[in-house]
């Protein structure tokens, strides 16, 4: 049976030093004139939402024009936010990354039926600028989902899945399972949301104990713990 296993991006593979909330309240202080009141903000909640959110606080407009207004302005901000933090080594790839993606997109894997995926609340710009300062190689992600329109993280899960069944020439309820791996509670309700198995990684804000109580299936410090045959045979 295929195994499509779904990344979270920030604080699961790499993390940037804060990189993207500086350029998110640098984006809004081009809109607004203004600081921006920072309310409403959930993590784990996809960029294209969080604008909505943050809009809404501050008695903005939420149009998709002016979506793209601060997007743009976001991702202008991110490129400079990532370069202070490279320059200062705050950016870097989480313990076990290197070793799991290369485990996963081995051919030995692919002719198991492994599929990886990412499922992140980035834009796929964003996703494509951290991964490239962090030295992140996407091509091994056969599944993208990311927040080009404004899904929440449950429909993004839905989407992937619906991508990775299409692949592997699944019909709509074929059978295919799937492994969520991520720092989030939005994570851990992402997989549980498509029938899928989660593994909560504390390399995150959130506690092992947090992760528990929200529900996760598999709680670990960080990527070095996930062994290719624990997902193979989801057995924790």
């Amino acid at each position: 049976m295929p195994l499509l296993v779904l990344f979270d991006i920030d604080g699961t593979l790499l993390v940037t030093g804060g990189a993207g909330s500086r350029a998110m309240k640098s984006a809004w202080r081009r809109m607004l004139g203004r600081e921006v009141v920072w309310r409403g903000v959930v993590v784990g909640t996809p960029d294209p939402l969080l604008f909505e959110a943050l809009a809404t606080a501050n008695g903005a407009a939420t149009d998709e024009a002016t979506h793209q207004v601060y997007k743009r302005f976001y991702l202008e901000e991110l490129a400079t936010e990532l370069e202070h933090a490279r320059a200062a080594r705050q950016v870097r790839r989480l313990p076990g990354v290197d070793a799991l993606l290369d485990r996963l997109s081995a051919p030995a894997s692919r002719e198991r039926g492994v599929i990886p995926g990412l499922l992140s609340g980035n834009y796929p710009e964003a996703a494509r600028m951290k991964f490239s300062v962090a030295g992140v190689d996407a091509s091994v992600f056969t599944v993208r989902s990311l927040a080009d329109r404004r899904l929440d993280r449950n429909e993004l899960a839905h989407r992937a899945l619906a991508t990775a069944r299409e692949l592997v020439g699944c019909d709509g309820d074929g059978s295919i399972r799937t492994v969520v791996i991520g720092d989030t509670p939005r994570d851990i309700e992402a997989a549980r949301a498509i029938r899928g198995c989660s593994i909560a990684v504390t390399t995150g804000m959130y506690s092992r104990e947090q992760l528990r109580e929200y529900g996760a299936d598999r709680v670990v410090a960080d990527l070095q713990e996930i062994a290719l045959e624990d997902l193979l045979t989801s057995k924790w």
